[in-house]
């Protein structure tokens, strides 16, 4: 098989299991799939939508599909308000947090948010590039490392 008809064929089956993942994410937490090409990957829970930026592979655009959907089982869990406190405080009322616990509290969910998406992938028979998604999380979660240990009160506009 040459390269290019490899690609293709990687391609066809990323569309494939997001397609998947797009009626899970429906089924189980009332979110719908948007993608983008102007905007971030996000999780917006209070619109009822994954956002998925369409300006990465087709493979990363699986992964954050599945780090996305991490955050809404992590949001869709009934302790949600008590294990990450802080988190739903902001979510509620938009303030910024001003302390070093709430920057753990952020970091910790977007960890678990990761091993929610690999874990929603091993259930639905998704073939991960196990070594590919590690480093797509480790790069993201570096970001939010970067970001928690400066000094700099704002919260990142992708929280």
């Amino acid at each position: 098989m040459s390269t290019e008809a490899h690609k293709t064929y990687c391609n066809a089956a990323y569309t494939k299991w997001m397609n998947k993942l797009a009626k899970t994410a429906k089924s189980k937490f009332g979110v719908s799939i948007v993608y983008s090409d102007s905007q971030p990957d996000q999780y917006l829970g209070e619109h009822g939508m994954i956002v998925v930026n369409t300006k990465q592979t087709k493979e990363n655009q699986m992964f954050s599909l599945l780090h996305e959907m991490g955050h809404a089982q992590n949001r869709s869990k009934e302790n949600f308000n008590k294990e990450y406190a802080l988190l739903h405080k902001h979510d509620m009322t938009g303030i910024p947090i001003r302390s070093y616990a709430f920057r753990v509290q952020l970091l910790e969910e977007e960890i678990q948010a990761w091993r929610n998406g690999e874990k929603i992938a091993d259930k639905l028979n998704i073939k991960l590039n196990k070594r590919a998604y590690d480093n797509c999380a480790a790069i993201c979660v570096m970001s939010y490392i970067d970001w928690a240990a400066d000094r700099d009160w704002q919260v990142p506009p992708y929280a």
